[in-house]
């Protein structure tokens, strides 16, 4: 396909359809003038298809050929330890007017691997770093962009009406803001999970986050609690993967990964315990029940 860029023919492809693939459709969607698709390694069969469609009205193809030669901006939101993967599966169909707006959670080192590995085939290589969760904002949720020739892609993502900020003409540089800051949010979700999990066995858990919000100077922990033990409940392995990504980082950046690894691991921990299921995929913001269905597994 002899993709362009220009205002008639912007048809936007997302690699990976979970939950941000899916976000991100689903804003997108509401602006004019843009068409839409997906390829999704985990939704290849026809039944699969089918389902997804009925339920996003998103058109997915079966295979990253029909992907590439249908869209000519490619925004790749797959898991972290697939996100090169994804990039060489796909990178054989792209030509010189693609667009790869690298979406992942993976470190610096990462994307610029995946740079080589896009710009190998004349495509444009950007890294985009999602900042926050990305419901209810889609693709309008914060975001860095690195990458160059900026004058190209601010129109694109002018038109797209993506809430961003450029942060380098530098791959990885927008990837690194978001690594380093993963250390004090997945960290805090830890802490609270543990903390509390343990405090609330023995009936002192409002004692102790009182007592936090005195020392730290934080209003209403308590709800901050039930959000972040949420997240980690719900996304614990995800978040373990890119915990795995800010310890690469560190290590490229030659400083030491303890505190890192140990929030890796216990995401992970929480992950596995599959608290989705045990709550029938209704995951309350609700720090006791939370607390209790750990202590109970």
């Amino acid at each position: 396909m002899n993709s362009s860029t220009n205002e008639e023919t912007l048809t936007v492809g997302l690699v990976g359809f979970g939950e941000a693939g899916q976000a991100i459709a689903k804003s997108l969607r509401k602006e004019k003038s843009i068409n839409i698709c997906a390829f999704d390694k985990n939704f290849c069969s026809e039944i699969s298809i089918k389902k997804q469609y009925t339920k996003t009205k998103i058109k997915l193809f079966n295979n990253p050929k029909k992907l590439a030669e249908k869209a000519n901006v490619i925004i790749s939101v797959v898991t972290a330890e697939q996100a090169a993967n994804a990039a060489k599966k796909i990178s054989k169909h792209l030509n010189k007017n693609h667009i790869y707006l690298d979406g992942n959670s993976v470190s610096p080192g990462t994307k610029i691997k995946t740079n080589k590995i896009i710009k190998f085939s004349g495509a444009t290589y950007y890294d985009l770093a999602i900042m926050a969760p990305i419901h209810p904002l889609g693709h309008k949720t914060k975001m860095l962009v690195a990458g160059s020739n900026n004058t190209k892609i601010k129109k694109i993502l002018k038109k797209l009406k993506f809430n961003y900020e450029w942060e380098s003409s530098e791959i990885g540089k927008a990837a690194v803001v978001k690594m380093l800051r993963s250390i004090m949010i997945k960290g805090v979700e830890s802490l609270l999970t543990e903390c509390i999990t343990a405090s609330e066995k023995i009936g002192i858990h409002d004692r102790i986050l009182l007592s936090a919000e005195k020392t730290l100077g934080i209003k209403n922990i308590k709800k901050l609690a039930d959000y972040f033990m949420e997240r980690s409940a719900l996304h614990g392995l995800r978040r373990s993967d890119e915990m795995n990504e800010v310890v690469k980082t560190l290590k490229e950046m030659k400083l030491s990964s303890h505190m890192s690894k140990a929030i890796s691991i216990h995401q992970k921990m929480i992950g596995k315990l599959t608290l989705r299921k045990k709550f029938k995929n209704k995951i309350p913001q609700d720090r006791i029940k939370i607390a209790r269905a750990i202590r109970k597994v």
